[in-house]
């Protein structure tokens, strides 16, 4: 029984349960932060428990919050006895106090009829009505956004080859196609009449990216405008060019003859050369002459992704390749420098694998207008070479892939740790609450009845006619308590009460009048005292 009795002292006579009910609060907001902490940034598949993210933070903000409003409403109650110890006040305001610890409808009247009269229970009406908004914001905190995350189902891979060999059985019958097989033909083709010949990696996302460096086989292109080394000369005769392979454009017309010579290219496939002319009939004639080579080269990609079937190449290179003919039956080169540490295979066969003659125009008549409307012959070189490097890096034998990465649309938690602020500045605000309401308590030695309802019963009024006081609605009660005013403090008898202080006691506390009435008391007998010596004497 004595150990029962210590414990209600210290609970119910002392700020056991508001010291918990802080600590509680505390323990709970400190469980959110690091819920959160430890699931932000991860994928939401990664939670494993049953109750999902936001109701886990809610029920624990919800214990926060009434474990936090338990030393607030009794911080307020307390106020409420060191107020009326203090001063005399209305009796109804006593009404307010209480409502005020019940919640926030309360704590606004109390805010709004004491004022600045008390700004302990002001603090702590404030407390109550801010606490209001710790479930919104706690509902705010956590947010499901979508990224772009690598993808355990699939992935990306790309082809690339180090080697070309034909392998497809064909029999030659254009004089266009020399030694060209059909596949290869059909390459050149779409280069020249197609634009814009794109890669098809394997990406079954819209999102895609290989982070290791690939290099692969292919055929690049230069060209270089050498309308500076020719001579345009006017005359009655037929206009001849001739370049350095031996091929001579014929056309009559009149009074223009042009001569023009070519570079040397080392090691080329292929050395083409575009003539193109304009004229009109007041002036000479504008000729603009273009020198293209193709030749063999590695294509080396780094940082390569797709998004939405576009590929996009922050970085890329290509590496001529110098063919040379040992004593053997291919060719081989190895790249310098031992960064990238791969040879390239060419057989000899290939290295002629486009004719050493030019097409004229009679041959495919179809294919001058193709290239007189591109209107740029480095651009059809360009075509050109990318349709033949995607038709060498798919068809070869010496394939491989490349695997990348896939990625795919991923729900995670963000925490949105500006809404846990608010939640946060409510505990240590209730803190510092308790705190402050504790020295006051003590600074005025105030007893500590906090919230009990039994002590005006066991303490009562004093000053009061009974008869007055026989109401029986609320209503009346609330109209007699707005007129009474009163002070806790001793009675007559010497007990605590609410002792009337109105009317010709408004301005005299009761222990002022008692003191008073001792000093006439007091001047009385010395008057008594002094009538008696004279009729004594008399």
């Amino acid at each position: 029984m004595d150990l029962r009795r210590n414990l209600n002292i210290l609970f119910d006579d002392w700020w056991l349960w508001e010291v918990a009910g802080v600590l509680l609060s505390a323990s709970c907001m400190a469980a959110v932060i690091v819920i959160l902490a430890s699931f932000n940034g991860k994928a939401l598949a990664k939670w494993d428990f049953p109750i999902q993210p936001n109701s886990l933070v809610s029920v624990f903000m919800t214990v926060a919050k009434s474990a936090l409003l338990l030393p607030v409403s009794q911080c307020i109650n307390q106020a409420k006895w060191t107020h009326f110890e203090r001063n005399p006040h209305r009796l109804l305001k006593l009404q307010f106090f209480d409502d005020a610890s019940r919640g926030p409808w309360g704590a606004l009247k109390l805010i709004i009829g004491m004022k600045s009269s008390n700004w302990i229970a002001s603090w702590g009406a404030l407390l109550t009505i801010i606490a209001l908004a710790s479930d919104p914001f706690a509902q705010q905190i956590i947010k499901y956004p979508s990224r772009s995350a690598p993808s355990n189902s699939t992935s990306a891979s790309y082809r690339v080859t180090r080697a070309f060999n034909r392998t497809e059985n064909w029999t030659l019958k254009e004089e266009f196609s020399g030694s060209v097989e059909p596949a290869t033909q059909a390459a050149i083709f779409t280069g020249i009449y197609a634009s814009g010949v794109k890669s098809s990696p394997n990406c079954p996302t819209s999102l895609c990216q290989w982070y290791d460096p690939m290099i692969t086989l292919g055929v690049c292109s230069s060209c270089h405008d050498i309308s500076l080394s020719s001579t345009n000369e006017c005359s009655t005769a037929r206009s001849t060019l001739r370049v350095k392979n031996g091929t001579l454009f014929n056309q009559y017309h009149t009074k223009c003859v042009l001569n023009m010579t070519s570079e040397h290219t080392l090691n080329p496939i292929q050395i083409l050369e575009e003539f193109k002319w304009t004229r009109n009939f007041t002036e000479a004639s504008q000729d603009n002459i273009q020198s293209c080579r193709l030749y063999w080269c590695a294509y080396l990609y780094n940082n390569m992704s797709i998004i939405n079937n576009t590929i996009h190449i922050p970085s890329s290179k290509t590496y001529e390749l110098l063919l040379i003919y040992p004593n053997q039956t291919e060719g081989r080169q190895s790249h310098p420098g031992g960064l990238f540490n791969l040879t390239f295979a060419i057989p000899s066969s290939e290295v002629d694998a486009f004719p050493g003659k030019l097409p004229t125009f009679d041959v495919d008549p179809n294919m001058l207008p193709a290239l007189y409307r591109k209107n740029n012959f480095s651009l059809v070189m360009e075509d050109m070479v990318r349709s033949l490097t995607e038709h060498i890096r798919t068809s070869s034998p010496g394939e491989t892939w490349i695997d990348g990465t896939a990625f795919a649309p991923e729900t995670y938690i963000k925490v949105r740790w500006e809404w846990l602020s608010l939640p946060l500045i409510t505990l240590t605000m209730a803190i510092a609450y308790l705190i402050v309401s504790m020295k006051e308590s003590k600074k005025h030695r105030t007893i500590l009845w906090k919230s009990s309802t039994l002590a005006p019963f066991f303490h009562g009024i004093q000053g009061w006619e009974k008869e007055n006081l026989n109401l029986g609605y609320v209503t009346q009660m609330n109209e007699m308590a707005e007129t009474m005013r009163g002070q806790l403090r001793k009675g007559d008898n010497g007990e605590l009460k609410f002792v009337r202080a109105d009317s010709e006691f408004e301005l005299l506390p009761l222990i002022e009048r008692e003191e008073n009435e001792m000093k006439t008391k007091r001047r009385g007998l010395r008057m008594f005292g002094r009538g008696s010596e004279v009729e004594s004497a008399e």
